[in-house]
């Protein structure tokens, strides 16, 4: 006598990454020459960086180097940490306290965040956009290349 045996798979599941898992998989190399983050889970491969975004951000920073002294710091393309599975590298960041305060962790709060947007603007405005407003971040600007 032989039984059937049905064997049920269940649908796929999107693995979500965590920040532990994240920064493993860049410490044996699998991210090397790419600029991605880890935003609710997911790795996405950000553009690569042509001179004008770069200059953009440069002008960015010092002008509100200039716009916030004491009291603030900017972070440029660095993560801020969102919680276990979110960890954007905005453009430019402006941070209330002293650097100092973050050796062994990236800070969870920005009183600004700026986005550069040369390809990307549809997604920072969505995306990035809403990331922000969950974060608590109050002031979230995109400096638009192509509309100046």
């Amino acid at each position: 006598m032989s039984v059937a045996v049905e064997i049920r798979q269940g649908a796929p599941r999107l693995h979500l990454w965590t920040r532990d898992e994240y920064y493993k998989m860049a410490g044996v190399g699998l991210f090397d020459g790419k600029h991605v983050e880890l935003i609710e889970g997911k790795v996405l491969e950000m553009s690569p960086m042509g001179s004008f975004h770069a200059n953009a951000v440069t002008v960015m920073s010092r002008v509100l180097e200039r716009a916030f002294q004491q009291g603030y710091f900017l972070r440029i393309q660095m993560p801020l940490d969102f919680g276990g599975i979110t960890e954007p590298e905005p453009d430019v960041a402006v941070i209330a306290g002293d650097p100092l305060g973050h050796w062994n962790a990236h800070p969870t709060h920005a009183v600004l965040v700026v986005e550069v947007a040369e390809t990307s603007m549809e997604y920072d405005r969505t995306e990035k956009s809403s990331l922000y407003a969950r974060a608590g971040i109050p002031e979230y600007w995109i400096n638009n290349l192509p509309e100046e």
